[in-house]
């Protein structure tokens, strides 16, 4: 897997989520099991660590949050 940062632009349905790339380029992603059992929480406008598919470069999957923690 491939780690990148991007920034949340919408909410899909099924849990997914549209994120675009530090370069530009839209994925969709969802959560990361890890994730969502720390009660992880997204919404558009947050900054986020994406591990890219291996072989599907537009897809991935949201493994945390950047920016500061309380």
């Amino acid at each position: 897997m491939v780690q990148s940062r991007g920034v949340v632009r919408a909410s899909l349905a099924n849990d997914l989520y549209e994120v675009e790339l530090e370069g530009g380029r839209l994925v969709v992603a969802h959560l990361d099991a890890a994730f969502r059992l720390q009660a992880g929480r997204v919404g558009a406008g947050d900054h986020v660590q994406v591990a890219l598919a291996r072989y599907d470069r537009g897809r991935g999957r949201i493994t945390g949050k950047e920016g500061a923690r309380r």
